[in-house]
């Protein structure tokens, strides 16, 4: 999926489940484990000012209250390194 845009609640709760990202890796063992993260500042993170990443499961939560008011669009980029 490129580019996928994502729509969630306004005023949810923090720490609200609002993704789950799903990568594989053809192969088995220690060579098969995926990791995510985002990429903030030029940097590889597991946390944002708006969002955080479960490095191993891929699932991405609220780290604040969303208020479409105040900031009608967020854009946060994935990374998944295939260890």
């Amino acid at each position: 999926m490129n580019d996928p845009c994502i729509f969630c609640v306004q005023e949810q709760y923090n720490g609200m489940l609002i993704y789950d990202v799903l990568a594989r890796d053809g192969d088995t063992g220690n060579n098969g484990i995926v990791d995510y993260s985002f990429i903030y500042n030029g940097e590889q993170t597991q946390e944002t000012p708006e969002f955080k990443i479960n490095r191993v499961t891929g699932v991405i939560s609220a780290n604040i209250v969303y208020d479409r008011e105040r900031v009608p669009r967020y854009v946060v980029s994935c990374c998944i390194d295939f260890l």
